[in-house]
């Protein structure tokens, strides 16, 4: 079962919410969501609703139909039905989600022109093979390192599918955390990548704290349902050891600081939060900041990855330029003069 695209999900979440505070019923609400988008969604729009006429929270009912909705959706739905705030809870999730779309068209898009030449390029290549072996079959020409001919077609086009699966197949890989928490650690290091995915984190973590807390969800639940909103498998490996700080009596920002990989002037702000008695409201203040912050890295991660195709499709195209300048300019030339010279 596919899951419920992020503009989707956001423009439901805010079409709820905004219901919800209108003083619409649940069932309602629900009843007008499998009413309308596409047949899949109506289905399961459907199921939800079935689910809450049977006795289900909206939080279970949603659950039931996963992993249609995210995971950090019903948990939150969860909270809101607990507190009281579900209207507010699907205000924030529509902002939530709306911002997430926004960073990812936005890298989709700045990095669409250069892999588009970077794919030109690729079938340029394999263009020059296969008409390089029929033009001048048996010559023992070579593009690259691809002998000209069907073989060498078939060997180019099974070397570049590899590469790409290979490379999607990491990509997921990592991001999912199919390899452990290891991956997104090792990245969290690394200039300009490390910390474009450490404000994000950030700025999740941020939002989903205050929103538990200002729910009133107790201090073990609220972390727990913070690190989990960071979709990050280097923070969620925390998790067992800032529960067993707080279980034994320190404060959050002290179980934070014990992990080594929250930065020092979130946690100064946090202390002087929880100092203040003003958690929920310098959470919703660091979810702003970091927010700004994962645009401003996501726009520079954009860059390099836009550099870096760059640079594969540069290499690439001057590697092909020396190779059919040798073959057919240098190597006819140095003939010519041999003949010339030898008689």
């Amino acid at each position: 079962m596919a899951a419920i695209g992020l503009k989707k999900l956001g423009g439901m979440c805010r079409q709820i919410g905004v219901a919800l505070r209108a003083g619409l019923d649940i069932r309602k609400v629900w009843e007008h969501e499998s009413q309308r988008g596409s047949q899949g969604h109506q289905h399961r729009a459907q199921q939800v609703l079935d689910q809450i006429n049977g006795g289900d929270t909206l939080a279970d009912a949603m659950r039931s139909v996963s992993p249609y909705f995210p995971a950090l959706t019903c948990d939150l739905v969860e909270v809101g039905e607990t507190a009281g705030r579900l209207e507010e809870v699907f205000q924030k999730l529509a902002d939530h989600y709306d911002h997430m779309f926004k960073l990812r068209r936005q890298f989709f898009g700045d990095i669409a022109w250069p892999m588009i030449q970077l794919g030109l390029s690729l079938l340029v290549i394999g263009g020059m093979i296969c008409l390089l072996s029929v033009l001048v079959p048996n010559q023992g020409y070579k593009v690259l390192i691809f002998s000209c001919d069907a073989k060498g077609l078939l060997l180019y086009i099974a070397t570049v599918g590899t590469a790409v699966g290979c490379l999607v197949a990491l990509i997921l890989s990592v991001m999912r955390g199919w390899l452990g928490a290891l991956p997104m650690a090792f990245l969290s290091r690394l200039p300009i990548v490390g910390g474009c995915i450490k404000t994000m984190a950030l700025s999740r973590f941020s939002w989903s704290l205050s929103m538990a807390l200002n729910a009133g969800v107790d201090a073990r639940k609220s972390m727990k349902l913070a690190l989990r909103s960071t979709r990050n498998r280097h923070f969620l490996s925390q998790g067992k050891l800032i529960d067993r700080t707080i279980m034994e009596g320190q404060s959050f920002h002290e179980a934070l600081q014990i992990t080594g990989i929250f930065p020092r002037d979130f946690l100064d702000a946090f202390e002087t939060a929880e100092i203040s008695g003003t958690q929920s409201e310098s959470l919703d203040q660091l979810a702003v900041y970091y927010q700004e912050k994962a645009e401003t890295a996501a726009k520079m991660l954009t860059r390099v990855a836009s550099v870096l195709i760059w640079i594969m499709t540069a290499g690439i195209i001057i590697m092909l330029i020396f190779q059919l300048f040798n073959d057919f300019i240098l190597k006819t030339y140095n003939e010519a003069f041999d003949f010339l010279e030898n008689g």
